[in-house]
Formats: structure tokens, sequence, C-alpha cells
């Protein structure tokens, strides 16, 4: 009978009337193997080993932050990872670690090495990014602080007559030019469109108000917006008590379209009761004492109404108690400017109705314009800062 499987690895036979399964004995295990077993069962240690030898061992790496070039992703490194390129997360770009600045407090962190677990040995405290957060904003409001008064020439305390005592100290700064020849060039343009179509009419009157129409409607909307609103800014910054204009506007079509429509609507208000005269033309009313009548409404008007819309912030506010109680209240300041607009508006005037060349009209009337209506809104926001004062 040949022998089983068990024999063979064993060398004992297997009984050949009894179908039970005996093993033979096993080898005795190594000592070593053995004291190991024991040590495990029993949790007894072996005299003359130090303790915490089973357990798993650790590498402290020092942690610090890194931002990535491209998007601003802070990353965090250690220090085995200076020199090496890692990749940033957000964007895939490549960069190298560099060493942190010195001085600065990095985290120590304890990593087991054949896990994934970490252990944050010490953490910069909170306080220190909450003080520098405020240094910072300090250091922002600082540098806000030295930029304003880089740019004011003059103080914000109020002058005696502020009609009176440089008012016209604005045309010494570069940026009240920027503005002059902004809105002087749109005004050559229209004045210059304007004399062609007169020019044009004599020989086909046809074309030339079909030029009128179309391209003249567009050139001279053009130059009302561009006075418009840079005449607002004039009006805004001398509100405020600056002798020079802050800063350039960027052009923005819907903010410029509504500071036009502001002064737009207060032109309307301003005519309105000339307009309601208009009744009496067919009565036997001269055009031209009509034409008088509205500029004098005008005149008379638009400062209240403009003033008023301003404050409302309003479209459809042509009347605030404020401002035009302080017609009354405060006539003092009013009749400073009235004055001192009723020389800029009859000085501008005389320069239309005196007969020009037609080639130099246009530059003539482009340059002097764009000067009276920033001399003209300069006014009218010093009038605003000084009533602000006395209400």
């Amino acid at each position: 009978m040949p022998r089983g499987p068990t024999e063979s690895a064993r060398g004992g036979a297997l009984p050949d009337d009894d179908d039970e399964l005996k093993l033979a004995p096993l080898d005795p295990l190594p000592e070593e193997v053995q004291s190991a077993a024991t040590l495990g069962m029993t949790g007894e240690i072996p005299a003359g080993e130090p303790p915490g030898t089973n357990e798993r061992p650790r590498r402290k790496a020092r942690r610090f932050g890194v931002t990535c070039g491209v998007c601003d992703t802070r990353l965090d490194v250690s220090e085995e990872d200076i020199g090496t390129t890692i990749v940033c997360p957000d964007c895939d770009t490549p960069m190298v670690v560099e060493p942190p600045p010195p001085g600065k407090k990095l985290a120590e962190v304890q990593w087991d090495d054949d896990g994934d677990e970490l252990k944050i040995a010490e953490a910069e405290s909170l306080d220190v990014y909450k003080e520098m957060a405020q240094q910072a904003e300090q250091k922002a409001i600082e540098e806000e602080k030295k930029e304003i008064q880089k740019k004011r020439k003059t103080p914000s305390e109020l002058p005696p007559n502020p009609l009176k005592q440089n008012v016209f100290r604005c045309f010494s700064h570069w940026r009240t030019w920027v503005v002059v020849v902004a809105m002087g060039a749109a005004h050559v343009i229209a004045l210059l469109l304007l004399a062609g179509i007169i020019a044009l009419a004599k020989a086909n009157p046809a074309i030339a108000t079909l030029l009128g129409l179309i391209i003249g409607s567009v050139v001279f909307l053009t130059a009302a917006v561009v006075t418009a609103y840079f005449g607002g800014i004039v009006l805004t910054d001398s509100a405020e008590g600056w002798d020079e204009l802050q800063e350039l506007p960027p052009f923005d079509l819907w903010e410029w379209l509504g500071e036009a429509a502001f002064m737009a609507m207060a032109v309307v208000y301003s005519v309105l009761p000339a307009s309601l005269a208009a009744l009496l033309v067919a009565a036997g009313l001269p055009l031209w004492f009509l034409a008088i009548l509205s500029a004098i409404s005008w005149f008379l008007l638009f400062p209240v109404v403009l003033l008023s819309m301003l404050e409302n912030a309003s479209l459809a506010g042509p009347y605030s108690n404020k401002i035009w109680s302080s017609v009354r209240r405060h006539r003092r300041p009013w009749k400073f400017f009235y004055g001192w607009t009723a020389a800029v508006v009859i000085a501008t005037a005389v320069l239309w109705a005196i007969p020009l060349p037609v080639w130099l009209w246009p530059i003539v009337l482009g340059v002097a314009t764009p000067i009276a209506t920033v001399a003209y809104f300069r006014l009218l926001g010093r009038l605003a800062w000084w009533l602000s004062h006395l209400e």
C-alpha cells in the first residue's frame, strides 16, 4: 500500500484499521520566535531592553506655506520639499519650493513612517495673523492719508468768503486743463460742423438739412454729454472743498449719460416757466423776446434746480426745501454767485455775438466756452460748499 501525503511529510504511518488522521509531533519553534510570542502574550519586557521599543518610529518635519505666483493659491509644504518642484492643484503651474524667510516661525509636524496620520506639535497662534492683518490695515489707512495730503493743495477749512478767495485756483492745475481740452475738442468739432452746414445750406438746403438732422444731432449730443459730465466733476470736487480735480474719471458710457441726464433735466425744469410763455407767441409775442425770457429763466433757476436734484439724488426732484429756502435765508452767498456767473455768462455771450471769420469762429468759441463752463460749475460748487457750512 502506498504511503499518504501526511506520512511522507511527517514520517509516520496511518494505521490500516482506523480512518482517523493522526498528526506527527511538530518540530519545536526557534528560541527567538518563542521569546517574541511569549512577550506578545504576557506583555512582559525582557530585562535590559528599554521601554517603548515596540512603538512605530516617527520623523519630525517643520512645515510652512508657499503661494502660487499665478493664482495665489496657498500650499502647505515642509522643509523636506525645499528645492523640489511642486505643481499647484488649482492652475497646474509648476514651481520650485524656496526656503522660508529667516525668522519665520514654522509648525513642527510628526509623521508616522508607515501611516498617513500626522500630529501637529506646535502651530502658530491665530493672534499673530490678527496682528498682521491689523498692521496691514493700519498701513493702508496711513498711505491713503498721505496720498490725500499729497493731492490736497489747500486746506479743507472754509475760507471767510468761498466765492471771493481762491475761486479760480483750479485753473493752476493740469487736470483742469485736461478737462478744458476735452470739452474744447467736442465744442470745436460741433462748431465746425455747424459752420459747414450753414455754408452748405446756401448751395443746397435739402442736403444741409439732412446732414444737420443726422450728423449734427450726434455731434452736438456728444458735445453736450462731454460738457455735462466734466461740469459735474468740477461741481462735485469744488463742493467738497477741493481746489484741484482729484482724478480724471475713466470713460463709462452709462455714467456719462447719467450725469448728462441730470444736467439736461435741470435745463428743462429751469426754462419751463419761459416755455409756458410760448403760448403768447400766437398773440404776437416776438420770438427774440421769448429767447431772452428763456435765458433769464435758465440763469435764475438752473443752479437752484440742479442743487435740489443733487440733494434729492433724483431726476424727478427739482425742489428741495433746503436749497430753495437757502435763497431767502442766505442771500449773501447767492448774491456773490449770481454776480460772478453774470459776468461769466455775459462775457461768453459777447464772444458769440462778435462777428469773426468762419475759420476763426469755431476755434475762439471752442476754447472760450469750455473755460466759461468750468468757471460756472466751479462757482456753483463753491456755493454748495458754502451753503453746507451755513446749514
